[in-house]
């Protein structure tokens, strides 16, 4: 099991969850927070996912709604989905956490570093947000090793070539998983491709990472 597994558990969860709740209900869901080591890329099999719903609303109703997420966990841990998850090793326990993120000082002080929007409502894009894609891979192939050069430089006769990632601003997650700034991705797309990768994408809006 890869943390990367993980965090695309946490990803095809909230969809679920999200799908569940009725119009009326998601007027009062601001966001869906991925937080803790999910987001961090550093889940354990013993890892719980831990999700923020933002939510306003009375008391009763972020009772009822908790009550209904809850058992939506449950339910999605018997769909196909979550059980060819769980053949692969992933079978982590969803924490779902329901409030108003103001009143969550310590939580809401640590979502700009730590914290992955799943969910949200269209707003103004703040200066400090930015687009990234995640891209990983499990085998790269009989074209590993110019690949890797390719991403992540090399040294020959003493001078070092940059890799592309470099290039780009892009970060190393971990092994076959690279983070990249959004409009780079078809930089680093078009060369996994020409060296006959399969890859797995993801795109997302968070606090400008690096």
């Amino acid at each position: 099991m890869k943390s990367y597994d993980v965090f695309r558990f946490a990803v095809r969860a909230t969809a679920f969850l999200v799908s569940t709740l009725s119009e009326q209900e998601l007027r009062h869901v601001h966001r869906v927070i991925l937080f803790g080591s999910a987001a961090r890329l550093s889940a354990t099999e013993e890892s719980d996912i831990d999700l923020f719903f933002d939510v306003d609303g009375s008391k009763q109703l972020l009772r009822a709604l908790r009550s209904k997420l809850n058992k939506a966990a449950d339910e999605y841990g018997l769909t196909n989905e979550a059980l060819s998850f769980k053949s692969q090793g992933v079978d982590n326990e969803l924490s779902i956490k329901i409030g108003n993120l103001n009143a969550w000082k310590d939580l809401a002080n640590s979502m700009p570093s730590q914290g992955i929007v799943l969910y949200s409502k269209y707003t103004a894009k703040p200066e400090t947000v930015q687009a990234y894609t995640m891209l990983s891979w499990s085998v790269a192939g009989k074209y590993r090793g110019a690949l890797l050069n390719k991403l992540y430089g090399y040294r020959a006769a003493n001078k070092l070539y940059p890799g592309l990632l470099e290039k780009i601003d892009g970060r190393r997650i971990g092994r076959g998983v690279i983070m990249v700034p959004a409009e780079s991705r078809d930089i680093v797309i078009d060369a996994l491709e020409k060296y006959r990768v399969n890859y797995s994408r993801i795109d997302m809006w968070t606090e400008k990472l690096f």
